[in-house]
């Protein structure tokens, strides 16, 4: 009886040992899984590729300002390193003493000597992405004239993952839907035919549907006072005659010397009798927008609720 007991004991072992090594093994390194928003990594594909980026990096240099402005208004949590030449008025307390170049033209020494864990850039440094790439994991940020709200989307939710930051990403975007759904009734409501110069010390350019400065027409809905302006990243080159001609309800214009430097700012340039005597210049509808935003900080949350409120103006006046 003792012997058939032992014999039944050493059974019952055996049948547990071979059931415990039969059964599938956890994932080495992975025992505990993460939960989501919790991985150490992210993938963030763009037009040059695809990049795998550390989250909640130490140390980053930002040298697309609309990502800095992104980043601001989620609060990151880092330390940061700008191109100083290219600092917007809001985004002023992240100048510094660190030297990675200018907005064009990167300083790959000082880059290499600061060691960021990320590296954004955008289209001004795109020649620069493959050496940047060997520095740093290196995010090229888009912001395509014909794809704003898409492109602005997925950069707030790409930057909000990147640094923990998803759940306040997602209410300024939400906030921000709300902003455009308002200008966009208002611009319904408006029979205002909108013209969007630029201003470069003298001359001035035309831009439309589908250019740089198209969220007026492409994303709030204002109707067009010229419908056959050629897409170009320079704009049409016009002049007195053309606006005249055209003779819009609203002038909206980006002044360039304003923010890069000259001599003949927009307001010199557009006081001509041509141009006054247009219905913009007869109904004080001229509106000068902030050219930081148009021009230096496209694709931010801050700059894209400032380029709504410009669109108001005109609309509102």
């Amino acid at each position: 009886m003792k012997k058939k007991l032992l014999y039944a004991f050493a059974f019952v072992l055996t049948l547990g040992l071979l059931t415990a090594c039969n059964k599938p093994s956890e994932p080495a390194g992975n025992a505990v899984q993460d939960k989501p928003g919790t991985e150490t990594s992210l993938t963030i594909t763009h037009e040059l590729g695809s990049t795998t980026v550390p989250r909640h990096p130490k140390k980053v240099a930002v040298f697309d300002m609309g990502v800095l402005d992104i980043m601001n208004e989620i609060g990151a949590d880092t330390q940061v390193a700008v191109p100083n030449d290219a600092i917007t008025s809001w985004l002023s307390k992240y100048k510094n003493k660190t030297n990675i170049g200018g907005i064009k033209e990167p300083d790959l020494e000082g880059l290499y000597n600061y060691k960021p864990d990320i590296i954004f850039i955008s289209g001004r440094q795109k020649a620069y992405y493959s050496e940047l790439s060997k520095i740093a994991p290196t995010v090229y940020i888009q912001i395509e004239p014909g794809r704003y709200m898409a492109d602005l989307e997925k950069n707030v939710t790409d930057v909000g993952r990147i640094f923990g930051k998803e759940d306040v990403a997602a209410r300024k975007m939400d906030d921000l839907r709300k902003q455009i759904a308002n200008a966009r009734a208002v611009a319904a409501n408006s029979n205002d035919k909108a013209l969007i110069l630029l201003t470069n010390d003298g001359s001035m350019s035309a831009y439309g549907k589908g250019s740089r400065f198209g969220l007026i027409h492409d994303v709030l809905g204002i109707r067009e006072a010229d419908e056959n302006i050629k897409v170009s990243i320079h704009g049409q080159e016009v002049g007195y005659e053309y606006i005249a001609k055209i003779n819009p309800d609203i002038i909206y214009v980006v002044d360039r010397t304003a923010v890069v430097g000259g001599t003949k700012f927009a307001s010199t340039t557009l006081d001509n009798a041509l141009v006054n005597s247009t219905k913009a210049g007869k109904n004080k509808k001229i509106v000068t927008m902030d050219a930081e935003s148009w021009y230096l900080t496209t694709g931010g949350l801050t700059s894209t609720e400032k380029m709504i409120n410009d669109a108001l103006t005109g609309l509102k006046k």
